[in-house]
């Protein structure tokens, strides 16, 4: 059986979301949104107008004009921050059509093994693989269908996917071939092509390097990525990022025009939370807390290099992305990881993946040059 699917960037988010978010059914207040202490915040801020205005009118120095532009100020602000959490960026809205992504899904389970693949509108592509014996749990979530393999690794099949077989009838489906898979004797031979559409990639890599974190040195190295990251342009000017920052200066703004100093603090409290706070303090305490249990970038990794993108492979899947995605390749103390520019995120390369530093260099120079290459021909 296969189920073939359309994504929006904004539904292809939400369905990461709930891969993130797993079989928690209930989400404490302060997790349910990464903007809590943005909302606290304007809470603070709304406490503090009433009670300067209820102090006013005893003093008999109550001014109804700047007590409204006030209130006004909080709740375009708050309507805004609402509109960017739950629907979209607003800045995204200053893009033009053709360059927001679309994301083309197609899922089969069969004989023993499933099989997932996702090729993008700007040139990306993912194909992953794994036995169906690996899978922990299918639970229906939301007119969806979570799936979870061992190792936490989760894929949530979104009510888009189920034009031609129903949720019921598909989670029945994927039970069944989960008990079948249980009962071989061992596991059979995957198929060479399980989707029409797959990608053949002909010409010959230029060069490769191989490696597998260990596991001691995971949390350490990716918190390392994660501090540095935010050494660069490129981090700020993020979607995201940049809405943030515009909404502290509108903040810093709003505070010297209406001579209210609570809204300059509450513009510093928010920076400070979201670039400082989290990233320096709240992350590493998390890392720590997850210790050896943290997952991410456990399996064995292969990067190749081609002329025009460059593959990220792993006994389960393969992952492509052209370079003109790429930030740059940034150097750390222990590794050198690549920035995606939209979304946000590192591919973490160990220094320990080199032999020696001749390798080292002819790797980060061929990937450097296709990165600086494919920059001067997008723009």
């Amino acid at each position: 059986m296969t189920w073939q699917y359309t994504l929006t960037k904004q539904e292809y988010q939400r369905v990461v979301k709930r891969e993130m978010k797993g079989f928690s059914e209930k989400q404490s207040f302060r997790g349910s949104s990464s903007f809590f202490y943005g909302f606290l915040i304007y809470l603070i801020l709304l406490l503090s107008l009433f009670l300067h205005a209820i102090l006013s009118i005893q003093r008999g120095e109550f001014s109804f004009l700047p007590f409204l532009e006030r209130l006004l100020f909080l709740i375009g602000s708050f309507a805004v921050l609402y509109y960017l959490i739950m629907r979209q960026n607003p800045l995204s809205l200053l893009k033009k059509a053709s360059d927001r992504s679309l994301f083309f899904c197609s899922l089969r389970a069969e004989n023993g093994w499933f099989y997932f693949l996702r090729s993008f509108s700007n040139g990306e592509y993912y194909f992953f693989q794994k036995p169906l014996r690996e899978i922990t749990r299918i639970h229906i979530q939301n007119q969806g269908i979570l799936i979870e393999f061992s190792g936490d690794l989760r894929f949530f099949l979104p009510q888009a996917a189920f034009f031609t077989h129903s949720v019921l009838e598909s989670s029945r489906f994927f039970q069944k071939e989960c008990l079948d898979a249980h009962s071989f004797s061992e596991i059979p031979r995957p198929l060479d092509a399980p989707f029409s559409d797959m990608l053949r990639i002909t010409e010959a890599p230029l060069h490769s390097c191989a490696f597998q974190i260990p596991q001691a040195d995971r949390a350490g190295l990716y918190l390392e990525c994660q501090k540095d990251v935010r050494r660069h342009r490129f981090y700020y000017l993020e979607e995201n990022n940049l809405f943030l920052i515009l909404l502290c200066l509108l903040f810093c703004l709003a505070a010297h025009l209406t001579g209210w100093s609570v809204l300059f603090f509450a513009g510093i409290l928010l920076f400070l939370a979201v670039f400082v706070l989290y990233p320096f303090v709240l992350l590493p305490r998390s890392l720590k807390k997850q210790g050896e249990h943290f997952s991410l970038l456990s399996s064995p990794c292969k990067i190749t290099l081609y002329s025009q993108f460059l593959t990220i492979s792993t006994p389960d899947s393969i992952l492509l992305r052209p370079y003109v995605q790429f930030a740059d390749l940034y150097q750390t103390r222990n590794c050198y990881y690549l920035a995606v520019k939209k979304p946000v995120l590192v591919h973490i390369i160990p220094k320990k993946a080199f032999s020696d530093v001749q390798e080292e260099a002819r790797f980060t120079d061929c990937l450097q040059t296709g990165i600086i290459s494919e920059k001067f021909f997008s723009e």
